[in-house]
Parts: structure tokens; C-alpha cells; sequence
């Protein structure tokens, strides 16, 4: 079965927001390095603060990850828009960017900005009912800092940490 997830970017401050879906692949482990790439491509500048460019290097970066797959898996494992209001009841991981200016530049949006990820999965109830209140939080933070902890993700989600 497919390891689905959602992956919400949004601006701090702001109720601009957009939600992406993952077919496949849908893990800490795969999605966490796919962000950083996404960041990396993004330049950390202002690009990387506007919610649509950020949305587009996550998916730019989703595509470069599958050069060599084979085509009948291709749709699965890409990143798509996704127009559904609230989030897929099948998801296993939910992921919440909040782009945010670095506090060292005084909020202006020409310097660099920061990603900060919380990584959500379902709790009781969340099959019946996708939604945010129905999710637990099992990290959160920088980016870098998240990703390098995304080989313990699974299990503290399996361990109800």
C-alpha cells in the first residue's frame, strides 16, 4: 500500500496557504529530503517566502527525485496541487511549512527566510473525520533541524511519542 501525505505551505501570518498530495513515498525519510531540496533549489531568498514559489520548488524538487523511476510509477511518487478543502482521509503523514522571515534581517522580505515543518500523523478518530484537530504532532521545528531526525520519525509515530 502507498504512504500518502499532505503538505500544507503556508506564510506566517497570513491564511494563504497551499496544499500538495503525495501518492507514494509519503514518509519522513523521503518527503524531509525532498523539502530541503525544495529549500535549496528556492535560494532562501524572498522566492522561498511566497507560498505559490515555495509550493512550485516542492514540486520541481519531487520531480527531480524521479529521474530513473520507472514511467508507470512516475504519477504516484510526484507531488500534485491538490484543490480537495481539508486534508485526504487516507493520509499516513501530514507536513505543515510555515515560511517565516529570519528575525536577524527585522522581517524584511528581501533577506533570507526560514522553513519551519511540523510533521502531524492521525490520531483517533482522524479516519472518520480529516481534520487538523484530529492529528498528532510528533515534531517540529527548522527544517534542517527535522529532517535530521526523520530516520526516527516512524518509529515515534508507531510508539506514540
Amino acid at each position: 500500500m502507498s504512504t500518502r501525505s499532505n503538505i500544507i505551505v503556508r506564510a506566517f501570518g497570513s491564511k494563504e496557504e497551499i496544499q500538495l498530495y503525495r501518492h507514494c513515498d509519503g514518509y519522513p525519510t523521503s518527503v524531509l529530503p525532498s523539502l530541503e531540496t525544495a529549500y535549496r533549489l528556492s535560494g532562501g531568498d524572498w522566492q522561498a517566502g511566497r507560498v505559490g514559489k515555495a509550493a512550485a520548488f516542492i514540486c520541481t524538487a519531487g520531480y527531480k527525485e524521479m529521474e530513473g523511476i520507472d514511467d508507470a510509477v512516475k504519477p504516484y511518487t510526484a507531488y500534485e496541487v491538490d484543490p480537495e478543502i481539508g486534508l485526504h482521509g487516507d493520509v499516513e503523514w501530514v507536513y505543515v511549512i510555515t515560511l517565516l522571515n529570519n528575525p536577524k534581517y527585522k522581517g524584511k522580505n528581501d533577506k533570507e527566510i526560514l522553513w519551519k515543518v511540523e510533521v502531524f500523523v492521525p490520531a483517533e478518530g482522524f479516519w472518520d473525520d480529516p481534520t487538523f484537530d484530529r492529528l498528532r504532532l510528533i515534531d517540529g521545528g527548522m527544517l534542517g533541524d527535522v529532517a535530521a531526525r526523520a530516520d526516527s520519525l516512524e518509529l515515534r509515530k508507531w510508539n506514540n511519542e
